[in-house]
């Protein structure tokens, strides 16, 4: 009998798994299943697919912190460019950002991949690469402290999600809008974002969003000085 990783669409299956453990938080069997997809999209010359898959890598090994294998995430990919020619596409940058971006010291690389990226998507008028690169930008714009800049790019956000369906893209959007607003002290509007994501999360399977929605709640409540709902959240 052969074995699974040779079957047709095995690439699926695996990706399609470690989404799902990826879902429920169960980072170390999500890990495994996507880095086998990712093996086998590079085998089949599926890097569009590569790339997409890559981002859920990074976003475990984030959760993780561990940046040297974010490190090593970004020289495969820059290795795989070179050796295969694989066009540097928008979202190939935008993950290139993300490496960057949680890199100490790295943090302006990222914003130029993110504009990079954002620069190509608008060139072939791929508006999902536009959300993520947008998406980039206003976290580049978060962390350097120019929460207006920020505001001002996830509302561009807020305009393409009227159209286009991407769950995931939404809720962090509005969980960094509600930071964002807590951080300033308007925290009303805070909590008019972090309850818009956690309707949304009713519908949605993502366990790290879900904490991720709690814990905004939790700590704008405290800054509120309702310590008993902030112990709820």
């Amino acid at each position: 009998m052969s074995s699974i990783s040779n079957l047709p669409l095995a690439q699926e299956y695996q990706y399609e798994l470690g989404r799902l453990f990826y879902d429920r938080a169960e980072y170390n069997k999500a890990l495994e299943r996507l880095e086998k997809a990712c093996e086998l999209f590079v085998q089949n010359k599926q890097y569009d697919r590569y790339v997409e898959c890559l981002n859920y890598v990074l976003r475990i090994l984030v959760e993780r912190e561990d940046f040297a294998r974010i490190q090593e995430t970004k020289e495969s990919l820059q290795d795989l460019v070179v050796k295969e020619g694989v066009a540097l596409g928008a979202r190939t940058h935008y993950i290139l950002g993300l490496c960057s971006y949680y890199r100490e010291g790295q943090e302006q690389v990222a914003m130029d991949y993110f504009q990079k990226s954002l620069k190509m998507a608008l060139e072939k008028d791929n508006k999902i690469d536009m959300c993520y690169a947008i998406y980039g930008i206003a976290n580049s714009h978060y962390y350097f402290g120019r929460l207006e800049d920020a505001l001002k790019e996830l509302y561009n956000l807020e305009v393409f999600f009227e159209a286009l369906h991407l769950p995931d893209l939404q809720i962090s959007s509005l969980l960094l809008n509600g930071l964002i607003h807590r951080n300033r002290g308007s925290y009303d509007k805070a909590l008019e974002f972090f309850w818009q994501a956690y309707e949304l999360l009713k519908n949605n399977s993502n366990l790290l969003l879900y904490l991720n929605a709690l814990y905004g709640l939790g700590t704008t409540y405290q800054r509120l000085g309702d310590l008993g709902l902030a112990r709820v959240y």
